[in-house]
């Protein structure tokens, strides 16, 4: 009788048992944890667009995991017109809070559309175009895409294909990229048309900004 009790007990464990090996045997396919679970620990995001020859936009806009917005721009005083120190650069700083949908927007671009399978560098074998940098900082790991004049997939059909594989330029980004970036181009033109500058930094009202974000196209 007791060899039967544990001859049946053994088969009714052994499948658990079994089945606890494979899943956590198993290669974990999603690094980070939902979104609700993160809310307490950090998920920033930083989006720096640099110079070109032209009028490309200069600034680095910083979201943090509640949605706060800081504008990081560079300007001129304008009262140092005259004087030794005449177009010294000075850094002025805006903040302010996304609406709540606006930045859920945002979070969705980066946790469904890909964003961590980008490469970590795009660029295109010319010169005097701007960088674009987005990064991506989790308890669990920090992502980070370089793009430097390579268009998007859904802009890839207007550059002609020969001088762009004369370049080494092998393929478009991912639209994840643009689509990430638009958006973060309009919360950094909502957050110079509403925020406020950071007590203690240089006052807005004197300064001349340097290529700050083109918000009326």
């Amino acid at each position: 009788m007791r060899s039967f009790l544990f001859c049946a007990l053994a088969v009714c464990l052994l499948p658990a048992i079994a089945l606890a090996g494979y899943f956590s045997s198993r290669p974990e396919t999603n690094r980070v944890r939902p979104l609700a679970e993160r809310r307490t620990g950090t998920y920033d995001i930083s989006f720096e667009r640099t110079g070109c020859y032209g009028t490309c936009p200069v600034y680095v806009l910083r979201v943090d995991a509640e949605g706060h917005s800081h504008l990081i721009l560079t300007g001129f005083d304008e009262s140092d017109e005259g004087d030794e120190n005449e177009f010294r650069p000075v850094e002025v700083h805006y903040q302010w809070k996304l609406p709540a949908i606006q930045h859920a927007r945002i979070l969705e671009t980066f946790e469904k559309r890909g964003f961590r399978r980008l490469k970590r560098n795009y660029w295109f074998g010319v010169t005097d175009h701007e960088t674009r940098i987005i990064s991506l900082s989790t308890p669990h790991g920090r992502w980070s895409t370089t793009v430097y004049a390579v268009p998007c997939e859904r802009d890839a059909g207007k550059w002609n294909s020969k001088p762009r594989a004369k370049s080494g330029m092998q393929r478009p980004v991912p639209d994840v990229f643009c689509d990430a970036a638009d958006l973060l181009h309009t919360a950094a033109c909502d957050t110079l048309a509403h925020g406020a500058s950071v007590p203690g930094r240089s006052q807005p009202e004197r300064i001349r900004l340097f290529h700050p974000p083109r918000c009326d196209q």
